[in-house]
């Protein structure tokens, strides 16, 4: 008959639900799910569910889920707990590569914007709040981050108007021939920490202008204009 309307079984003589099949299943088509919340579970109550024009995929928990809403919206979160245990985590990973090749990319790209008044997606990473804040970590980063361009030349490469409530050139001091603060094209030109609590500007690698701990100004050339 087309249709069956008992339990049918593979390798097992119990089964449990309308097809049970022990061992590997290799389908070359495509699996359709027909009825009005649609399922795929593992025994370990890893699932996916798709209702409504949503897809819900569950890992261990209820409440870690992926959901594609109908409005095209996609949350990935994992589960809260409390009493001090730590949440799971969330890995983006993409292979591993050798001989030459390239590895994976990871592409976060947020919705484009168009006709009048349209604003494009945002790309947001928040690493949450407590009494601790988490940081947003960077780590083993051997290329360059690129802000507004796409071939970043240093570590952390902005092209566009850069603003910090504080900025620290960090522990290095800087020389007259490499100052800390400098810019692309002259490098050899800028300020810099010439010792503690004094600041050196230097013009062509030489320190031409010192200012010290008591705000005097050493090194400072004058030229007489409109003397007779």
């Amino acid at each position: 008959e087309d249709c069956f309307h008992q339990n049918r079984d593979i390798m097992t003589t119990n089964p449990a639900h309308k097809l049970t099949v022990v061992g590997d299943v290799n389908i070359s088509g495509d699996i359709l799910l027909s009825s009005a919340s649609r399922t795929i579970q593992t025994p370990n109550t890893t699932a996916v569910t798709e209702t409504s024009n949503s897809l819900t995929i569950t890992s261990g928990k209820a409440s870690d889920v992926t959901t594609n809403g109908g409005s095209g919206a996609v949350t990935v979160s994992t589960g809260a707990t409390s009493n001090g245990l730590n949440t799971g985590a969330l890995t983006i990973s993409t292979g591993n590569t050798a001989g030459g090749g390239t590895a994976g990319n990871i592409n976060i790209t947020a919705g484009t914007g168009s006709g009048g008044g349209n604003v494009g997606g945002s790309v947001h990473i928040n690493p949450g709040d407590g009494l601790t804040i988490g940081n947003v970590i960077l780590a083993n980063l051997r290329g360059n981050v690129g802000i507004g361009n796409t071939v970043p030349d240093v570590k952390l490469d902005i092209t566009g108007t850069a603003s910090a409530s504080l900025f620290y050139a960090g522990t290095g001091a800087g020389t007259a021939a490499s100052p800390s603060f400098a810019f692309t094209n002259d490098q050899d030109t800028g300020m810099f920490r010439s010792a503690a609590n004094q600041l050196g500007f230097s013009t062509l690698g030489s320190e031409r202008l010192t200012i010290n701990s008591t705000g005097n100004v050493a090194g400072l050339m004058l030229e007489a204009v409109g003397q007779a």
